[in-house]
């Protein structure tokens, strides 16, 4: 089947963990969204400050690579999605009144939301529960 499940949640609240509990029990291939790894490649490092417009940024890197990582997949289960890109961009943007920012917070929306992100696109033989 082709599932794609996304597991949204605050940074430490087992996303990881619950992601390769659904690959081990159920078969469903887990797919590591790689964000600490893409942190560093960007030379991010989470708790330091950082100008908001960076943060912003780096919040509209997280969503290409979420993108990146899921494209082609035919079914997978992820530690990030678009709706956490989208969480921590609205809490950013709602600091500020800054044009630029709040242009590339709609940008980012765009960018997440589109109906191509394959986290967003109807599943497909999925039953309920």
């Amino acid at each position: 089947m082709d599932y794609r499940i996304g597991i949204t949640g605050a940074q430490g609240s087992g996303k990881t963990t619950t992601a390769k509990f659904i690959d081990e029990h159920y078969g469903i291939p887990y797919v590591d969204a790689g964000v600490g790894a893409l942190m560093t490649r960007l030379g991010v490092n989470v708790g330091d400050p950082m100008p908001l417009f960076e943060r912003l940024q780096v919040q509209m890197e997280v969503a290409r690579h979420i993108e990146l990582v899921t494209r082609g997949a035919e079914g997978f289960v992820i530690d990030r999605t678009p709706a956490d890109v989208m969480a921590y961009t609205l809490d950013l943007v709602g600091q500020t009144n800054d044009q630029r920012c709040i242009d590339l917070a709609l940008e980012i929306e765009r960018f997440a939301t589109r109906p191509r992100c394959p986290i967003l696109m109807p599943l497909r033989g999925c039953a309920r529960a």
